[in-house]
């Protein structure tokens, strides 16, 4: 595994913590983590 695998699977597992365990939504928690989430576009 890369170190940039391990990040992302960081990332995800402590999302997927913070949305079963607090009442943050999902743009709170990506706020946190990329605070210039407008540069990005969006996909879905």
């Amino acid at each position: 595994m890369t170190v940039v695998e391990w990040l992302v699977n960081e990332r995800l597992r402590r999302g997927r913590e913070l949305l079963e365990t607090t009442s943050l939504s999902v743009e709170a928690i990506s706020e946190s983590w990329f605070p210039h989430s407008a540069l990005f576009p969006e996909t879905l």
